[in-house]
């Protein structure tokens, strides 16, 4: 059983698509949704269950619906017989915790919990003080994404070394080199003629890309030509479109274009690759991650990628010999990719433009990145990782 707080578009939601769709070959597989309100954005192994409980307001409604989870997850688990169960995010953790029957509980942790940005006021005590210590180690097992996740989880929240493994996000990268070669619009390939920097992933604020606007702005005093596509959608689509105006660059928000754009918000796309593709620059100013999809994808898709040395995904998958308990206060070259301090102040991106600067006016380096990084993220094949994750349900 895979259970998830809901199938939206989202990092977490795309890994246990993979998962099922690969459990799905040798298991019988159900995956377990709160609700079907907000509809299912990925295609999924196995029968698609939900436990039809909407949240109501207030904290007493919250607090029957959470233990409505619970008690239709523990019979759903016992009328079908669930050998293992594994939560993707928090929400789902803690009602797969208290729902135990006769399964195995495994937890896959996706990101940082101190670091997380979206947790605030009394809740964010609670959880750090009260639930995650409390709850996760009644877990059998505990999947991080990357080694930075497992530490943290040790060291901050003193939970057992002994069941926590680290395992990280697989690609099937034969396939996205193959749909990365589908032909772009004949407006695309004109923007594609310039140097192309490149975002995906959710427009959410965590993903400082407010910040990387203004990085952009800079490098256009410089390149003239140099164009921002940005690939994804959510909260912070519109406040992005007005920060772009107010920087008097002209942006658009479709591939029907008839003069090229400064900027282009393309929303959420089925084939993502084909416009990483060709890009000249990947940029990514997360506060944090867990394994980034985009990063990943970029490295496959031969782009060169630069990100903010968050918590913890980026170093470890850039620099994984850099250990990720020392702060980087500069730039830091690997042979894989380009690490830089998040922004944070107008200096920082003061740093962020000069750097990329700099790498734009040398096309050897740029080659470099593209070539190891691509060499680094074979190590993420599907078939490799896959395999580790059979060894946890065979435990």
């Amino acid at each position: 059983m895979l259970i998830i707080p809901e199938m939206t578009m989202g990092g977490a939601q795309r890994s246990l698509s993979k998962l099922s769709l690969e459990f799905a070959r040798n298991h019988r597989v159900w995956l377990v949704v709160f609700n079907k309100n907000e509809g299912v954005a990925y295609s999924y192994g196995g029968e698609l269950l939900s436990l039809d409980v909407v949240p109501g307001g207030g904290l007493f409604n919250k607090f029957k619906s959470f233990m409505q989870r619970i008690m239709r997850l523990r019979r759903l688990k016992r009328e079908l017989g669930i050998d293992v169960s594994i939560s993707f995010l928090e929400g789902a953790d803690y009602i797969n915790i208290l729902s135990k029957s006769s399964d195995r509980i495994v937890l896959s942790i996706r990101g940082s919990k101190r670091y997380d940005e979206t947790i605030h006021g009394r809740f964010f005590w609670l959880r750090h003080k009260v639930l995650i210590p409390w709850l996760y180690c009644k877990a059998d097992l505990l999947v991080t994404v990357n080694h930075g996740i497992a530490y943290e989880l040790r060291t901050h929240y003193g939970l057992n070394m002994a069941n926590i493994v680290t395992i990280g996000n697989f690609y099937n990268i034969e396939e996205i080199t193959r749909l990365s070669e589908e032909p772009k619009e004949e407006n695309l390939n004109r923007l594609y003629a310039d140097q192309v920097l490149i975002t995906t992933g959710r427009l959410a604020p965590e993903k400082g890309l407010k910040k990387l606007i203004y990085v952009f702005h800079g490098l256009k005093k410089k390149f003239r030509n140099i164009r921002l596509v940005m690939v994804g959608d959510g909260p912070e689509y519109q406040e992005l479109i007005l920060i772009f105006k107010q920087l008097n660059l002209d942006v658009q928000t479709g591939p029907d274009f008839d003069k090229l754009p400064d900027a282009l918000l393309l929303g959420n796309q089925a084939n993502v690759f084909k416009f990483l593709k060709g890009a000249t620059l990947y940029l990514m100013n997360s506060s944090s991650e867990g394994f980034p999809n985009g990063l990943a994808e970029a490295m496959i898709c031969q782009v060169p990628v630069v990100s903010s040395d968050c918590p913890y995904g980026p170093r470890e998958i850039l620099e994984p010999e850099y250990s990720f308990t020392a702060p980087l206060l500069k730039p830091y070259m690997s042979p894989n990719g380009l690490l830089m301090p998040i922004i944070n102040s107008d200096s920082d991106i003061q740093v962020w433009i000069e750097t990329l600067s700099d790498i734009l006016e040398k096309k050897e380096v740029s080659l470099s990145l593209a070539k190891k990084g691509r060499e680094r993220i074979n190590l993420f094949d599907q078939e490799l990782i896959i395999s580790q994750w059979y060894k946890v349900l065979e435990a």
